[in-house]
């Protein structure tokens, strides 16, 4: 159950306002977040590319990518100069091996056995979530929302990597390992694992399943590590 609760973390995160976003997509309104309160934004319609729509010619039919662009909607800021935005991209770097090696390695030398072990589980996670989430990528091929309004997959391709979330992936495969070897820390590192995913959102980096995606990759690499 431990292993679930970082994925847990981060669909309640990220599904807080879903049920308004599904609802306003039927009545054509998108929801933004305005400040200092949320606002509704009527949208125009407009065509898409290579899905079909729905009536109001805005959202896939699908219900699960019209749920990723609800959710989307109501989270991404689309000012990028905007204090949400820019907050969220400093918080991304909480997923780049960048910051997460230093950390892992210090934890080694600094630490106990148990850190070591950590560092060594966290390193070869990041390693195994590094190469799963760039075959995937290349494999779905998805691009991303600062490309594509739609959140369309385009199959094999070296140019759209938007699904799964790299960053996702990575905080999460770090935050398993300290889990896995800590339990008392899990309510914490999956917290900031989840603030990674939240940020890709917020920053417009990526779809909500591609963080969803990404937190399932990082906790499957580390799985096997897990309490006997």
């Amino acid at each position: 159950m431990r292993r679930l609760l970082g994925f847990t973390h981060l669909a309640l995160l990220l599904a807080l306002v879903s049920a308004a976003a599904s609802r306003a997509q039927d009545e054509g309104v998108q929801l933004r977040m305005g400040w200092p309160a949320w606002r509704p934004v009527q949208t125009p319609q407009r065509a898409t590319h290579g899905w079909p729509t729905a009536q109001q010619g805005r959202y896939p039919r699908s219900f699960l990518l019209r749920l990723d662009r609800g959710v989307f909607d109501t989270f991404a800021t689309s000012n990028s100069r905007h204090w949400v935005a820019q907050s969220a991209r400093r918080v991304s770097e909480l997923g780049t091996p960048q910051v997460l090696l230093p950390i892992l390695i210090l934890s080694a030398l600094l630490g106990n056995r148990t850190d070591r072990t950590i560092a060594r589980d966290g390193i070869g996670a990041m390693v195994k979530a590094t190469v799963a989430t760039r075959l995937l990528k290349i494999a779905f091929g998805r691009v991303r929302p600062r490309d594509s309004g739609q959140g369309v997959f385009r199959g094999p391709s070296f140019r759209h990597d938007s699904f799964p979330s790299g960053h996702t992936a990575l905080a999460f495969a770090v935050a398993s390992s300290y889990a896995n070897h800590r339990p008392n820390s899990s309510g914490l590192v999956y917290g900031l694992a989840s603030l990674v995913g939240y940020s890709r959102v917020a920053s417009r980096a990526h779809w909500p399943s591609d963080v969803w995606g990404g937190a399932l990759v990082g906790i499957a690499v580390e799985a096997p590590h897990g309490p006997k």
